[in-house]
């Protein structure tokens, strides 16, 4: 019975994470108007194209995951199996916070600089 409720927990966690993790990600590689693209660029295809890597990544993920959760649950057992997810998502979110912490601090350096010229 003890394990069913580590099993919930995890999973739980699991979930948040990912709820967490896939809003900001979405924003980031969808916001193409960031990208200083030139005029002649279509923008319509790199919509596209960005969107056709990130269903990629869901299908590697989809394929690898079957794989690797399989061999981790094999040597080691459920608990470590969603040990090893939150903290691929937590990391991802670490990732996600870092790009918008330096955009914080860029944009902030950009209006200082801009305000003292002024």
């Amino acid at each position: 019975m003890s394990r069913l409720w580590t099993i919930l927990v995890c999973l739980s966690v699991l979930g948040l994470t990912n709820c967490l993790l896939f809003v900001p990600a979405q924003n980031l590689v969808f916001n193409i108007e960031r990208l200083n693209l030139p005029d002649s660029v279509d923008k319509t295809l790199v919509r596209g194209f960005l969107s056709a890597c990130w269903n990629t990544a869901y299908a590697f993920g989809t394929g690898l995951g079957m794989i690797y959760s399989g061999a981790v649950a094999k040597y080691t057992g459920w608990a470590w199996t969603m040990t090893s997810y939150a903290g691929g998502c937590v990391l991802l979110i670490l990732i996600v916070l870092i790009v918008k912490t330096r955009e914080l601090i860029l944009l902030r350096k950009t209006s200082y600089i801009m305000n003292t010229q002024m």
